[in-house]
């Protein structure tokens, strides 16, 4: 495998085992402003199953991956994938108990997602297929990307605050913020480790 640079201060320590109350959380949680409300709603939508697709790709490379180090960064970060993946699914339920039924757009994404980030097709011969898994750990190196700058401006914004959002959604998203931002560059350093090439990484940015 080829020599990588290991960013150690991106990568996960442990899981954090977190429980969230929703039964006082309104459906505006951002009081009067449903725009921004629903804005970062669409957050619980899209992470459930992205964060799936994002575990099945990194256990799928950790088969590849030998050295030490990571090979023990890898079980953290999918230990807190799955429970970010379990607290929004939690936001979707609670949705939908308010009267939002979230189903159909979940469903199409599960769609476009198993698709990109899925299985390769089976027709694919190996090295079609060993060119897949790269390709789709690039993409999922590339979505880390925003969601460490999403989670560095949840932490550091003041503006969710100042319009006195709910305070347990402001818990969920800061958590989840700040686990993206401490394991960052993980899947990276995971792409680094098994492929390393520019130019799939390039085109998946």
């Amino acid at each position: 495998m080829p020599e990588v640079q290991l960013h150690h201060d991106g990568h996960p320590r442990y899981r954090r085992m977190v429980r969230f109350d929703w039964s006082e959380t309104p459906l505006h949680w951002v009081p009067d402003d449903p725009f921004s409300t629903h804005m970062i709603n669409v957050l619980h939508l899209l992470l459930p199953e992205g964060e799936r697709h994002f575990i099945k790709a990194v256990l799928e490379a950790s088969s590849l991956v030998d050295d030490p180090e990571l090979e023990a960064a890898i079980k953290p970060f999918i230990q807190q994938e799955s429970w970010h993946a379990w607290a929004h699914q939690v936001v979707l339920d609670h949705l939908a108990e308010q009267g939002i039924d979230t189903k159909p757009y979940t469903d199409r994404l599960g769609r476009l997602l198993s698709m990109t980030l899925g299985d390769p097709p089976q027709w694919f011969p190996p090295a079609m297929k060993r060119w897949w898994l790269y390709r789709r750990l690039a993409d999922v190196a590339a979505l880390e990307h925003y969601t460490a700058m999403l989670g560095q401006w949840v932490l550091t914004n003041r503006g969710l605050d100042y319009a006195k959002a709910d305070p347990m959604m402001l818990d969920l998203l800061r958590w989840h913020g700040a686990e993206e931002v401490e394991h960052r560059s993980l899947v990276y350093d995971v792409y680094q480790h098994v492929s390393g090439s520019y130019l799939i990484r390039a085109f998946s940015m």
